[in-house]
């Protein structure tokens, strides 16, 4: 819904105007700080108040610091470290090894180890404990008149855990920065030698339970490789045994012997089989070579070779030395041929010697190949029998190959265990030498020494703290008081959020009589008056406002008292004035100017004239209508034909015609009488009216047509105004000796 402004005409959607975000300056910021500058001071007095109680009453703490190693590589000796070791050199060890410091049952050892409980300061903290809180309030109750409970019996058992709780959750900090495998155990104490011992002795007893767990882990190691040895030896010494039973079942008799491959496990039946293969191989080739042989001297007979040509043959030594002797005897039958005669002694003789040693030939050569043939014979012989042998062999050697497989089995069997037996027998050895050598995974590499001065934050330091974190939420707190305020505080928040213009700012009065007077005993507030008579004069350059109707969103926000002023600052400056009092419900007019009221608009009849009404105000030659009140048919009167007809009288007598009407927002009344008006002024008092209720009465004027002229902010400070301001009121608070 739009409203018009009547300066320039444009349309302004009051509560669906899309605003611009606000921004915030550092000098805004600053204005706010300075105007709330006393909030600020106060809050930060309080809280360094309190923050100096509070700090003095603090004793001083002392930390000591011991640096612990985590170093599982120092014992690393045997696999067998991988199982009974506590720790491991990886980060996640390493906090494992932080949470085992913090550990209650180290806690306890150590409190046990410096009787902390008869400690003062454990003693107190025990006594500050849940349990113990009774007793803190018993000055209290004793003040009220009530005897304080019984402090709670503790048993020694009982005090010992409260003082390692106080001490693992109050006195003891355990830090490892995840880069390194150092850790730091730090004890905060009020006694520095205290904290020095408690350092120590926590590092010492984590370095015993250190050894004391590798120590557990090695016996239980040690007990359980004991315990496992016997009936590993026991099942080892069945599996032999099983094996060992089969094999004489089964005859699986092994030949071991020794080769340049190695040692070869291989059954007496197997050998037998590979040897008679072997001869078979053996008799397969000397058959082949025979029946070569004798085939060539077939191959003879039949005319197609030489016998003398046999291998056989050629290797006899008789036949050798025969051929040879043939050959002489064949040499000197030629000579003798040459010179003698065929009937010669000699030749026949020579010729009788040569067949007989070719006869001698022929009978060795007989003789060799019957030897060959017999050869053959023979060989076929043997072949066949170590066929027929093989073959029997064979079938027991395929049983026995069935009957391996399960040898095979228990063997493998028997071999695991005993690998199981030897690694358990060799571990518990290992880990039995191991025992007595045992050393913690860790070592305190910085003992801690007694602090000489107290521990961060010192008393100075947290006063300087607490000094801007007090002066923090002091401006925290002024910023969040300045946001939470509702109303309006400048002339730019009654632009942006209405989109009218700020007709001006009433101050204050400090005297509402002399205020009215409108002269220099009270200069700020008559000058800030005349600013809104002159930007109504000025709103509508082409037909002055005649009928100003003065209202507000809200009772109590100063528009009586200004419609009075407004009306008596144009009557000052010569003009005719006219003041009508229309808030017939609470009409304040008269009192305000200290007239008797009269019936006025409350008794209006038809017909009845201005001069009738009139009442004169003689200071300032101001008239007024005013008005005794009315209860009934009042919106009746304010929308009768005889009101509008008064008004349109007086228009033709007066200059401006001020009518001050009820609140926009608790009645009907002002909207109503918005319709015979020539602008409105919304009155809205300084940083009270809630600027969303103004709003919402602006756009029900909007609704009856109003023309708003702009917004009238009453009852202003013109020394905070001026902070942010920085305009006309500024001049006031600096230079109200040059307006007088």
């Amino acid at each position: 819904m739009s409203l018009t402004r009547p300066s320039d005409g444009l349309q302004v959607d009051i509560l669906n105007e899309a605003r611009a975000p606000e921004t915030v300056s550092p000098f805004r910021v600053i204005d706010v700080l300075w105007r709330r500058k006393l909030l600020i001071f106060s809050v930060v007095i309080v809280l360094m108040a309190g923050a100096a109680v509070q700090i003095a009453s603090l004793i001083p703490l002392y930390d000591a610091r011991a640096l612990v190693l985590i170093d599982t590589r120092r014992n690393a000796m045997s696999d067998l470290q991988a199982i009974v070791s506590g720790s491991q050199s990886d980060l996640l060890q390493v906090q494992t090894q932080v949470d085992i410091i913090r550990s209650q049952a180290l806690a306890i050892d150590v409190a046990r180890r410096l009787d902390l409980m008869r400690e003062p300061e454990f003693a107190a903290a025990i006594f500050r404990r849940p349990g113990g809180l009774a007793a803190q309030f018993a000055p209290l109750l004793a003040l009220a008149g009530q005897a304080p409970p019984p402090a709670p019996v503790l048993t020694d058992e009982e005090k010992l855990r409260a003082a390692a709780a106080v001490l693992a959750n109050d006195k003891l900090t355990v830090v490892n920065d995840a880069r390194s495998f150092v850790i730091a155990v730090q004890a905060r104490t009020e006694d520095p030698e205290l904290a020095a011992r408690i350092a120590n002795t926590y590092a010492e007893v984590y370095l015993a339970f250190n050894k004391q767990l590798k120590d557990s882990a090695v016996l239980r190691a040690n007990h359980f490789l004991d315990q496992r040895l016997a009936p590993l030896k026991d099942k080892l010494r069945e599996a032999e045994r099983e094996v060992a039973n089969y094999r004489e079942q089964n005859g699986l008799i092994e030949d071991r012997s020794n080769s340049g491959g190695g040692e070869r496990r291989v059954t007496v039946l197997g050998q037998q089989f590979a040897q008679l293969n072997a001869q078979m191989v053996q008799a397969t080739a000397a058959r082949l070579q025979r029946e070569v042989s004798l085939e060539q001297i077939r191959e003879a007979q039949r005319g197609r070779g030489s016998l003398y040509a046999i291998p056989e043959v050629v290797a006899s030594p008789l036949i050798q030395r025969l051929r040879a002797q043939q050959s002489e005897i064949s040499t000197r039958l030629a000579s003798l041929a040459q010179s003698r005669m065929d009937g010669n002694p000699a030749l026949i003789g020579l010729r009788a010697e040569e067949r007989e040693v070719r006869a001698r030939i022929d009978d060795e050569v007989a003789k060799t190949v019957g030897a060959i043939t017999s050869e053959v014979a023979a060989a076929k012989a043997r072949e066949e029998a170590l066929r027929q042998t093989l073959a029997e062999l064979q079938i027991q050697v395929a049983d026995q190959s069935k009957a391996e497989i399960r040898l095979r089995e228990l063997e493998s069997e028997a071999t695991a265990a005993r690998l199981v037996y030897t690694e358990t027998l060799n571990r518990a050895e290992q880990n039995s030498n191991q025992r007595d050598g045992q050393q913690p995974d860790a070592s305190m590499i910085s003992p801690a020494t007694v602090p000489l001065a107290a521990a961060p934050p010192t008393k100075r330091q947290l006063l300087v703290l607490s000094f801007f974190a007090s002066c923090l939420i002091a401006v925290i707190a002024a910023l969040v008081r300045d946001r939470l305020e509702t109303g309006f505080r400048t002339a730019e928040q009654v632009e942006e959020e209405t989109g009218l213009s700020a007709l001006g700012f009433i101050p204050r009065a400090k005297d509402r009589a002399t205020a009215l007077m409108l002269d220099d005993r009270d200069m700020p507030f008559a000058e800030a008056v005349n600013t809104v008579r002159g930007a109504l004069q000025m709103a509508d350059v082409a037909g002055r406002p005649k009928v100003v109707l003065i209202t507000s969103a809200l009772p109590d926000e100063g528009k009586t008292f200004f419609s009075v002023a407004l009306a008596r600052s144009v009557a000052r400056a010569g003009g005719r004035s006219l003041l009508v009092d229309c808030d017939l419900r609470r009409p304040g007019v008269a009192t305000t100017l200290g007239m008797v009221p009269q019936q006025g608009v409350a008794a209006l009849v038809p017909g009845q004239g201005v001069a009738e009404l009139v009442q004169r105000d003689e200071s300032t030659q101001l008239d007024v209508i005013t008005a005794a009140g009315a209860r009934e048919n009042v919106q009746t009167i304010v929308s009768s034909d005889a009101l509008r007809a008064l008004v349109n009288e007086a228009r033709a007598h007066y200059d401006i015609i001020v009518i001050d009407s009820p609140p926009v927002l608790a009645v009907v009344d002002s909207r109503v009488l918005s319709l015979m008006a020539d602008s409105v002024v919304m009155v809205v008092r300084w940083r009270r009216t809630p600027r969303m209720l103004v709003l919402q009465a602006l756009k029900q004027l909007r609704v009856y047509g109003a023309k708003v002229a702009g917004v009238v902010v009453t009852q202003a400070n013109l020394r905070a105004l001026a902070a942010s301001e920085g305009s006309h009121a500024y001049v006031h608070r600096k230079y109200g000796s040059y307006l007088r």
